[in-house]
């Protein structure tokens, strides 16, 4: 195991003794955490990212919206049903939402990206250097992974998608 991800996952013990977060998400995070690629080994090439930011576009907007459907689902249980209009402006404006910033920043830097004609190759590396980031538990200040990991057993669907992530994240990896 990885320096950073020892350090992660004592993190989330610490959080867990607390009660932030449960023991389950322990179980998670060693198992659907992606490891990061070698910071000794060469990054991918143009071709490739730029076929890794086509592929994981479309699996990355489902998970995206297999979270913002159970977030919803959870918000409305709480606080009543609500217009998609209204739903929009909590996610943009409550501070219970700010954790998913990460991955929509991402997700609009992808398309950005993929249909900007003057993109160079290091607009596309960069981007799926965030993108393999965000799934990183060795990532510094990841607000993201902490809130995330328990919706994977929350809900069949996202652990589906991020499953379909996953798989790709592991492809750039291997390559």
């Amino acid at each position: 195991m990885r320096y950073h991800r020892r350090i992660y996952l004592l993190a989330l013990e610490r959080e867990a003794a607390r009660g932030i977060v449960t023991p389950p998400v322990m179980r998670i995070a060693t198992r659907y955490c992606v490891e990061p690629t070698d910071p000794k080994e060469p990054p991918m090439n143009d071709p490739q990212c730029t076929q890794f930011l086509a592929d994981i576009r479309k699996p990355l907007l489902a998970l995206h919206k297999a979270i913002l459907d159970h977030e919803r689902a959870a918000y409305e249980k709480e606080f009543g049903p609500v217009t998609p209009a209204a739903f929009l402006q909590v996610l943009i404006n409550g501070s219970g939402f700010r954790w998913l910033t990460p991955l929509s920043t991402v997700i609009a830097s992808v398309d950005e990206i993929l249909d900007d004609e003057e993109a160079d190759a290091g607009d596309r590396l960069a981007a799926a250097e965030a993108l393999v980031g965000l799934f990183s538990p060795d990532q510094p200040n990841n607000a993201f992974l902490p809130r995330y990991l328990p919706l994977l057993q929350a809900d069949p669907a996202i652990l589906h998608y991020h499953g379909q992530v996953a798989q790709l994240l592991r492809g750039v990896q291997a390559k």
